[in-house]
């Protein structure tokens, strides 16, 4: 009976509305999920508390379900949330896997400073490139960028690791100009 006002009270302290314009989280429902899964906990631990113990006082087999109750359910939510962490981890590391093959699709075979190094004057501002990053793409759809795809950035000392969606390599020593 305790269900209903459980179910009013979360629905006028989590109603939504609140929140910014960026991120909105929905938390309706959570309070009385929360106390119906430890109602039925403890329920389940009073009924064999009570068969198995029949000369214990109701009182003190009831508080101790309660409390037992609590501890199920937290450790219960806590063990949950590690499945689900650890279950993250082993699918981005089966993706990273998967992706490795791809790490040396794109390759990087020439390049060069126009109109030399000293005086680099096409890529952004005139004056000498200390830190040269190139970026290429490999789209899987034919019509441009879409999930999936890769990218891999040569650099002079790549320091990041490679995340499945960006690859880094380092980058070679420019070649000579095309005349």
């Amino acid at each position: 009976m305790l269900a209903v006002p459980i179910y009013f009270l979360d629905l006028a302290l989590l109603a939504g509305g609140g929140g910014s314009n960026w991120i909105n989280l929905d938390f309706r429902r959570l309070i009385f999920w929360t106390y119906i899964a430890w109602l039925a906990i403890n329920v389940a631990l009073s009924s064999i508390a009570v068969l198995s113990f029949p000369k214990s006082g109701l009182l003190r087999i009831h508080l101790g379900s309660m409390v037992l109750s609590v501890i199920l359910l937290v450790t219960g939510f806590v063990g949950y949330g590690k499945l689900l962490r650890a279950r993250a981890i082993a699918d981005q590391r089966t993706f990273m896997e998967s992706r490795r093959p791809l790490i040396n699709v794109i390759e990087l075979k020439g390049w060069w400073y126009f109109p030399d190094e000293i005086y680099p004057t096409e890529i952004l501002h005139p004056g000498h490139a200390d830190d040269v990053r190139i970026t290429l793409y490999l789209f899987k759809a034919a019509s441009g960028p879409a999930a999936g795809d890769i990218t891999k950035v040569f650099m002079n000392s790549p320091e990041q690791g490679d995340d499945g969606e960006y690859f880094y390599g380092v980058l070679p020593a420019p070649s000579l100009p095309a005349k």
